[in-house]
């Protein structure tokens, strides 16, 4: 798309065709990134784990009634440390995650598709912060399962 595009831009006569061919592009790359981010979620465990934790950061304290998260089998600690390790592992890992977009020649899309990546997974890794170190949920040594705070993986993660 990005092929067509380019030539076509400084034809007015185009100018229309032009604009619905960059919103197609950016919606497309939207969607990369979200399959992208959820694969590699998923790769380590958290892509079937993150509505537990969505729903016990973002719920107006009616999880009383609720189990802990550290009681559940899926967000136990043990189970949380090895898949929190594994995102690390990915994270900073010198192979590339993200094979995808080495096929996107555009180098401006590239660094799009990348950053965006970046950004949900470093606001997938504040939101499983922010349910480790919820008291509610249980974690007996939260510091220990969540070593690095969210802007130390932002960091890390180039953003």
């Amino acid at each position: 798309m990005s092929a067509i595009q380019q030539p076509l831009s400084g034809y007015e006569v185009a100018a229309e065709y032009v604009k619905r061919l960059g919103t197609m592009i950016e919606n497309q790359l939207r969607v990369l990134v979200e399959k992208e981010a959820d694969a590699i979620l998923s790769r380590c465990n958290l892509s079937e784990k993150m509505p537990h934790f969505h729903n016990s950061v973002h719920k107006d304290g009616d999880n009383e009634v609720g189990t802990p998260l550290a009681e559940l089998e899926d967000t136990s600690p043990a189970v949380l440390s090895e898949s929190l390790k594994a995102l690390f592992g990915l994270i900073l890992g010198s192979e590339s995650s993200m094979p995808e977009f080495e096929q996107i020649q555009v180098p401006r899309l590239r660094s799009e598709a990348s950053i965006g990546v970046a950004r949900s997974l470093g606001e997938a890794y504040e939101l499983i912060y922010k349910a480790i170190m919820e008291p509610k949920n249980g974690y007996p040594d939260p510091r220990a399962l969540a070593r690095h705070p969210p802007n130390q993986i932002r960091t890390i993660l180039g953003i």
